[in-house]
């Protein structure tokens, strides 16, 4: 049984291993790719549930990372709230993955429920946390919440990054706050000497 529990685990993981083993072919290649992946992921995962064989948190976020993958949100979110039902306790990965996939399809409001949960349990948000909260904010408009994060960021020991910053920068010029842009731009060569990455705004 434990055998065939790490080779269930296996093929679980191989699902996150699809976007990037193929990340370098054509959009519909790479996207029937993770499909497939996913399909079997989902096949096994109802395999172990049916040998009565309890998954864990690994598992859990591995398939839950499928969906995201795929933009199927919903389905995402039903499989995180099996995991608090049956006894599993999400993790920071686990509370990232449904935040950032909340982000991305302009959910903030759900992104923010289940990061204030995180804090109610203590965990500290890693910098991907923040970094898909303060890419959503920004995109929506959001600079007055992207400030109440950095602060946020400081005060938990999770200082930005160069990837924060690229963000920050990309969300400030396309929302034409360019003086705040600039600003910023000042700051992260007057603190590291940072160089940024090519990012079209």
């Amino acid at each position: 049984m434990i055998n065939n529990r790490r080779c269930g685990l296996l093929k679980l993981v191989s699902l996150r291993n699809a976007s990037h083993s193929f990340s370098n072919a054509k959009p519909d290649s790479h996207l029937a790719a993770i499909l497939t992946a996913k399909k079997k992921a989902k096949q096994v995962f109802d395999m172990l549930m049916d040998r009565g064989i309890k998954p864990d948190v690994v598992t859990y976020n591995a398939l839950i990372y499928g969906y995201i993958l795929t933009g199927k949100v919903d389905e995402a979110a039903s499989l995180f709230g099996d995991m608090k039902k049956i006894g599993l306790a999400p993790c920071v990965w686990s509370y990232s993955i449904m935040i950032n996939g909340y982000c991305k399809h302009k959910r903030l409001d759900e992104a923010v429920t289940l990061f204030k949960e995180m804090i109610q349990r203590n965990l500290v948000p890693s910098t991907v946390t923040y970094n898909s909260l303060i890419d959503g904010f920004c995109k929506s408009g959001r600079i007055p919440d992207v400030q109440n994060l950095l602060e946020d960021m400081y005060a938990r020991g999770q200082p930005p990054n160069i990837i924060t910053y690229n963000i920050l920068l990309d969300g400030l010029c396309k929302g034409s706050h360019l003086d705040a842009a600039i600003e910023l731009f000042q700051k992260i060569f007057g603190k590291g000497g940072w160089s940024l990455c090519h990012t079209p705004y």
